[in-house]
């Protein structure tokens, strides 16, 4: 065999070669979403969010089977690329010169000659293309399909994952989903309430029960309580989504949670912190005038017993700082306009409040801009 001979063999190796991983490629491709259809469904009907599992799977399995295939199932020799040579209509010439290969007979050099000169009519009339990739139907009709189902079945379970559509289970067994079940079968979920932040900050408690867990009717309502610590306050709420809840009003600190129509599994963490200073935590506590009768109010500053004292704080179970008026500001009289026990007005005991405020922006000032100060005096300045 001749050079050229030899070069247009290699070149019918390196087409054999691309077919086998293409083909390769095809049949890893079959195998990886039928996989991921199989685990879709499963967790889809088991209500298990098996999105990324079934796509990790999948993948996996995909890059597995095409290495077994291209090493093991699409595997070629030497006679295979003949064989695939004499299909360009050299009628077994270059099968018998491989099989001949050594032999130095006079039949043997014939049939070589007479091989290389069919050869080299066969390159001439393909163009030197003697092998043409050829993938069969079946191949490629199985991996189409396999594809479509498996991703097809992908997205049904990530959908259901992120609770756009039902699961499985839920079909054939919630009403609202004009499934089979009575009622009684409506799924039960379980909301899960833990501290974080400053964990000896307090303690957190499903409403009207001792228990951390709560479990809940597809679309219920789950609540909980939180009780403080003497020296911190909730920084704020945080369910398994990562969305948090902060407090509404500077110094308010809400110590209830509600998660409304829950669907799915969820954990809600209410994050204590600690005050900077445990003498003085700032606004929280609030001044009320019944517990000093006797006294005419802050703006004596001797007090029933000529000593001065400060009103008590109030660490106890009361919402620490008072409520705000709605709109801020308003008439004190306007329905709404409430503190204490939400029948009192404000307007009743402002006086004793603002002179609170005051003496506190008048002795614990150090360090904040005097512009901040300046808009706090003005804001209590107006509430009538």
């Amino acid at each position: 065999m001749n050079t050229s001979q030899a070069e247009v063999i290699k070149k019918c190796r390196n087409d054999l070669q691309k077919e086998r991983i293409v083909k390769s490629v095809l049949c890893g491709m079959a195998v990886g979403f039928s996989v991921i259809f199989i685990v879709a469904f499963i967790t889809w009907i088991f209500e298990f969010k098996g999105l990324w599992l079934s796509i990790g799977l999948g993948v996996a399995a995909w890059i597995g089977a095409t290495l077994l295939f291209y090493f093991v199932l699409f595997s070629f020799t030497d006679m295979e690329v003949m064989k695939r040579i004499d299909r360009a209509g050299l009628d077994e010439r270059m099968v018998t010169m491989y099989e001949l290969q050594g032999d130095n007979s006079y039949m043997a050099q014939r049939q070589r000659a007479d091989a290389s000169a069919a050869f080299l009519a066969a390159v001439k009339k393909s163009g030197g293309h003697l092998i043409k990739t050829k993938i069969a139907t079946a191949i490629i009709c199985v991996a189409s399909i396999a594809g479509t189902v498996g991703a097809g079945m992908a997205v049904v379970t990530g959908l259901s994952d992120y609770g756009v559509i039902p699961t499985l289970y839920e079909l054939f067994t919630d009403d609202s989903y004009g499934g089979f079940g009575h009622g009684s079968n409506v799924p039960t979920y379980t909301v899960t309430y833990k501290v974080g932040g400053e964990e000896e900050g307090g303690t957190i408690r499903v409403s009207n029960s001792d228990s951390d867990v709560d479990k809940v009717k597809k679309g219920g309502v789950s609540s909980a309580r939180a009780v403080i610590a003497d020296g911190y306050y909730i920084e704020k709420w945080e369910d398994d989504k990562g969305v948090e809840y902060y407090p509404e009003i500077v110094g308010y600190q809400p110590t209830q949670f509600s998660a409304d129509n829950v669907q799915k599994n969820m954990t809600v963490t209410v994050v204590f912190a600690k005050y900077d200073d445990e003498d003085d935590s700032g606004f929280s506590y609030y001044y009320n005038p019944d517990n000093d009768k006797n006294q005419d109010g802050p703006d004596n500053p001797d007090g029933p017993d000529g000593n001065g004292d400060q009103p008590e704080q109030d660490n106890g179970d009361q919402t620490p700082a008072p409520p705000m008026p709605s709109g801020g500001g308003g008439s004190p009289t306007a329905p709404g306009n409430t503190i204490v026990d939400g029948e009192t007005q404000y307007g009743e005991n402002y006086d004793a409040y603002y002179a609170l405020a005051m003496d506190m922006l008048a002795n614990g000032t150090d360090g904040y801009p005097p512009e901040l100060v300046a808009m706090l005096e003005a804001y209590f300045g107006i509430l009538l």
